[in-house]
């Protein structure tokens, strides 16, 4: 491994946000419907292809509701713990020389929140975000985009995520990639430092 791709929410932050669905009904918003556009527009939200105020102007057009922008990223970037066995193993590998990455497909304003609420982000060579990439991890074309950018062959890489879709995804695309799950061991897990 001379590449190690680590996913930012899932892996290193993660936990359900208790006060983003009690915000929204205090807006009179139903989160399930809140939730429901979302989903619609976050593919293009995270790719940069829209920005945070269109898509919440989306949600509240569709929805009749008022809710804040600024508020509104805030909330569904507030997560309740850090992964301090990731941080730590992290480290561990930079110290064997592998370079390592964070990645996350995130939209620019959950992204402004993010980095100011967690500064120990600057421990990774670089940050690729899909917002500034204009893809996302589900997409074969993302692992040709690292391998150009990051100047490392697909078979050197290893992905950690939380979500089975892109681990299928660098599976196929020649990397190697660890399921992340609250029980995963990364000191246990298989990976090579060559």
């Amino acid at each position: 491994m001379k590449c190690l791709l680590v996913d930012l929410e899932g892996v290193i932050v993660g936990g359900r946000r208790k006060k983003y669905q009690p915000w929204l009904k205090s807006l009179d918003a139903n989160p399930s419907n809140v939730h429901e556009i979302y989903q619609k527009i976050v593919w293009d939200l995270h790719r940069g292809t829209i920005s945070c105020s269109k898509a919440v102007r989306i949600i509240n057009d569709s929805l009749g509701t008022k809710i804040p922008t600024k508020e509104f990223f805030k909330q569904r970037t507030e997560y309740p713990f850090v992964n301090r066995k990731v941080i730590d193993f992290i480290k561990k590998v930079k110290k064997n020389g592998v370079k390592v990455y964070l990645i996350s497909d995130i939209s620019k304003y959950s992204w402004e929140f993010i980095k100011k609420k967690y500064p120990f982000l600057t421990i990774f060579n670089q940050r690729i975000l899909s917002f500034n990439t204009g893809f996302r991890k589900e997409q074969p074309e993302y692992y040709t985009y690292l391998q150009k950018r990051l100047n490392c062959k697909k078979c050197d890489m290893v992905l950690i995520d939380d979500k089975s879709d892109n681990i299928s995804t660098a599976r196929k695309e020649g990397l190697h990639a660890i399921h992340f799950t609250k029980n995963t061991d990364l000191k246990a897990a298989k990976i090579n430092c060559t």
